[in-house]
């Protein structure tokens, strides 16, 4: 690679020539471009374009369409979410499930793919998982019954963060398992 007599300076000295500086540069340059591309990779990943990383993926954020119908129905009349039109919704992952109540009462029990926040805690690492979402992604939240107001609570809190298609079960889990409906509990 390099040759001595080819790199002698006037006063005899070998100096490293133009070949070892070449060599470096090239090494250099295939690193910045490796991790470069590593990097453009990366970003240009479904983890980097909004895939969520909840423990239940919606639908219509993993590029596969949402049931026509069902928000739909839900935003057409957002003050009947009715709980057959709720268990279409949580049956088909066509939206982000918030659960409203305490950590201990979630815990027993509460709609498959739920999230917890509570209305208690709301600031916390629920909160900014969900957040993480396009602001169009749908969200339902519930809580114990109809006569618990921490759903609405939570509701207007994810409304000021931004999310735009928030809604509200009004009977909440009291009507999930009233209704024998499928649940999860937390071990």
């Amino acid at each position: 690679m390099c040759f001595p007599e080819r790199n002698k300076a006037a006063n005899g000295q070998i100096y490293p020539g133009p070949t070892w500086y070449r060599l470096f540069a090239i090494l250099a340059l295939l690193a910045l471009v490796s991790t470069g591309l590593a990097m453009g990779r990366y970003y240009l990943s479904s983890r980097w374009q909004g895939t969520p990383t909840l423990s239940a993926p919606l639908d219509a954020v993993a590029g596969r369409p949402e049931p026509p119908s069902l928000m739909t129905e839900a935003t057409t009349h957002p003050a009947e979410l009715s709980l057959e039109i709720f268990r279409r919704i949580v049956a088909a992952r066509s939206a982000i499930v918030v659960d409203a109540r305490p950590a201990t009462l979630f815990q027993k029990g509460h709609v498959p793919g739920a999230i917890n926040l509570s209305a208690i805690r709301p600031a916390d690492r629920a909160t900014n998982d969900i957040l993480k979402y396009p602001s169009s992604t749908p969200v339902i939240v519930y809580c114990e019954s109809n006569n618990c107001t921490d759903s609405e609570e939570v509701a207007t809190l994810l409304r000021t963060k931004g999310m735009q298609r928030v809604r509200v079960f009004p009977d909440g889990w009291q009507a999930w398992q009233g209704h024998g409906l499928e649940i999860e509990t937390v071990r």
